[in-house]
């Protein structure tokens, strides 16, 4: 819990989340955001984590997240792309 906390701690205004985190510092490394792999996962344990252990907090960080995503990364009404998770600007389309 304390792991998803502290990720959702360091997204940007947007409430968007980059792909690799520096563990020590907080600082993106990868700070692509998408649906793809290396982050899909992460929207699933938020989901997952309430479900399991009822944490209404984790469900709250995970609307939060996934409304980011919609509002940022869909275009079309069914595409997506990657973005840059502070700018919002796309990096590629999926």
């Amino acid at each position: 819990r304390a792991a998803l906390k502290s990720i959702y701690d360091h997204r940007s205004s947007l409430d968007l989340v980059g792909r690799h985190i520096d563990v020590q510092t907080g600082h993106w490394t990868e700070p692509v955001a998408g649906i793809g792999s290396n982050i899909d996962s992460l929207y699933e344990y938020y989901l997952k984590h309430y479900i399991l252990f009822g944490d209404e907090e984790a469900f709250d960080m995970f609307q939060v997240l996934y409304t980011g995503a919609i509002r940022h990364l869909r275009i079309e009404h069914t595409w997506y792309i990657d973005a840059n998770m502070h700018r919002g600007n796309i990096q590629r389309r999926i």
